[in-house]
């Protein structure tokens, strides 16, 4: 009985599955600033100096997952009373990214 051994090159894979990785980078990207757009423009609270709406970020990770979040000291207190500053635009960019990945 002869045994068959298969050996393949997956040299170039490689190069695809990193344009993959850089293509859906830029797009979750994309998809954070556009939910940092979304928090500046839908948020439902008086900002009298400008700093909660200029403090609205993004980050995404080495795995691509995206994160919004606001690093003004007092976001998260006036969230506690019911004012819109990050929450609506992280459920934004979750209905985003499902249609762009679905």
């Amino acid at each position: 009985m002869r045994k068959s051994i298969c050996k393949f090159d997956f040299s170039d894979v490689r190069p695809a599955l990193a344009r993959f990785h850089r293509d859906m980078r830029k797009q979750v990207e994309r998809v954070g600033q556009e939910a940092v757009d979304y928090a500046v423009e839908h948020g439902d609270y008086h900002d009298v100096t400008g700093e909660t709406r200029r403090s609205n970020r993004y980050k995404v990770d080495a795995n691509n997952n995206l994160t919004i979040y606001n690093e003004c000291d007092h976001a998260a207190e006036l969230e506690a009373n019911g004012k819109d500053v990050i929450e609506n635009a992280a459920l934004f960019a979750e209905q985003r990214l499902k249609e762009i990945f679905e």
